[in-house]
C-alpha cells in the first residue's frame, strides 16, 4: 500500500459552520493474484462537522453531547443512517479518544454515541466527526473499484473483517444468482450490506482469487493521536500514518508509536517474549514476531523474536496492517500520528 499523491482540499463541515482545510489524498491497495492481503485504511473520510460540545448533565449515561458550534444545525438521524464516528480532539488525556455515533437530533442539535463519557470530559472541548469507511465507499456501490465478483462466495474475493465472537465476517460482490446483486456477507442471504462499517482504526485482509489488482482510495490525512482498546488476543490495527518518510518524528516505528509507555495505558513487556504482548507483522509466508523487552538476556526495548538484543526500536510500523496480540486484560492505547 502507498500514497501516491497528497493535496490541500477545504470541506465544508455543515452549511454555515466552518471550512476546513486538511491534507487528503490518495492510496493504492496492491492485491497480488490468488492471496490474503493485509488491508488498513491509511486514509479517513473528510470531517463532516469539527467544533464545540458539551456534555448533556441530564443523561447520567454520558453518552448524549449537544454541538455547539456558532451555526450547527443538525437534521434527524444525520450521523447515524450512514455510519459516523466522533473524536475528541482537546490536547489532554482523551485527545484521540473516539466512538460511534448511534443517534442524531435536530432538537438540540445533539448526538448519542455508543460508549460512555469519562467523567473528566469537560464541557467546552473540540470534536471532529467523519463518516466511517464502508463497504460502497471503499469499493462502489456497484463495486467500481473492480474485485472479483460472483454469483457465489466461491468464485469471488472475499473481505475478510475480525470478529472477536466468531474469527471473521466474511463479504463478498454477489453478481446475481441466489443472492442477488450487491456488497452480500456469507450466511446473510440476499441482505443489503453495502453500508457496513469498516472502523478507521481497524484492518482487515482481502483475498483476492484473480489476477493481481489494485485499488485506490482517496480521503484525508488523520491528524493527532488516536485511542485504541487492544483487547485480549488478536487485534488488527491500521497503520494510520500513510507515509513512511521524515516528516515527522513521531507515528514511524516501533519505539515512537506509543504502543508501549512503560506505564498504565499500552502494552506489556517482558523479560522475554513468552511473557510480554507481541506485535506481529505479516511477511508473506508467517509473521515476525516483535515485542517490548523490559530486561534480562535481551535488553531492554523493542526486540525481534530470534535476533536477541538487536535494537529494534527503528523498525518502521508496516504499511496497512499489523496484529497486536494482547495476552492481558483489555488495554487502552494511543497511538502516536505524524505531523502533515
Amino acid at each position: 500500500m502507498s500514497l501516491l499523491g497528497l493535496m490541500a482540499v477545504s470541506t465544508a463541515a455543515l452549511a454555515e459552520i466552518t471550512v476546513i482545510s486538511e491534507p487528503s489524498g490518495y492510496t493504492t491497495l496492491n492485491l497480488p493474484a490468488g492471496a490474503s492481503t493485509f488491508v488498513g485504511l491509511n486514509l479517513v473520510p473528510p470531517t463532516a462537522y469539527a467544533g464545540t460540545f458539551d456534555v448533556v448533565a441530564t443523561d447520567t449515561t454520558r453518552r448524549t453531547i449537544t454541538l455547539t458550534a456558532a451555526g450547527t444545525g443538525l437534521a434527524d438521524n444525520q450521523y447515524n443512517t450512514v455510519p459516523h464516528f466522533i473524536e475528541f480532539t482537546t490536547p489532554g488525556s482523551h485527545q484521540g479518544l473516539n466512538t460511534v455515533i448511534v443517534g442524531t437530533y435536530t432538537s438540540g442539535n445533539r448526538v448519542v454515541v455508543q460508549d460512555s463519557l469519562p467523567a473528566d470530559i469537560v464541557n467546552g472541548g473540540t470534536v471532529t466527526i467523519r463518516r466511517l469507511w464502508t463497504l460502497s465507499s471503499v469499493f462502489g456501490t456497484t463495486n467500481q473499484a473492480g474485485l472479483t465478483g460472483g454469483i457465489s462466495s466461491n468464485s469471488a474475493d472475499l473481505i475478510r473483517v475480525p470478529n472477536l465472537a466468531s474469527g471473521y465476517d466474511q463479504y463478498f460482490y454477489s453478481t446475481g444468482g441466489f443472492t442477488g446483486v450487491g456488497w452480500r456477507q456469507i450466511g446473510a442471504g440476499s441482505a443489503n450490506k453495502a453500508n457496513v462499517p469498516l472502523y478507521f482504526s481497524d484492518g482487515f485482509y482481502i483475498f483476492n482469487r484473480g489476477a493481481a489488482k489494485s485499488v485506490t482510495v482517496t480521503g484525508s490525512i488523520k491528524t493527532g493521536p488516536t485511542q485504541v482498546v487492544i483487547m485480549t488476543g488478536n487485534n488488527y490495527l491500521a497503520n494510520l500514518c500513510p507515509v513512511q518518510s521524515d516528516v515527522s518524528s513521531l507515528g514511524r516505528t516501533l519505539g515512537n508509536s506509543g504502543l508501549y509507555t512503560g506505564v498504565a495505558g499500552g502494552l506489556t513487556g517482558g523479560t522475554s517474549a513468552e511473557n510480554a504482548d507481541l506485535l506481529l507483522v505479516p511477511n508473506g509466508t508467517g509473521y515476525i514476531q516483535y515485542f517490548y523487552s523490559t530486561g534480562g538476556f535481551t535488553g531492554v526495548g523493542w526486540r525481534k523474536i530470534g535476533a536477541g538484543s538487536t535494537d529494534q526500536s527503528f523498525t518502521p510500523l508496516p504499511e496497512g496492517c499489523f496484529i497486536v496480540y494482547r495476552k492481558g486484560e483489555p488495554v487502552m492505547v494511543k497511538l502516536t500520528q505524524g505531523s502533515f
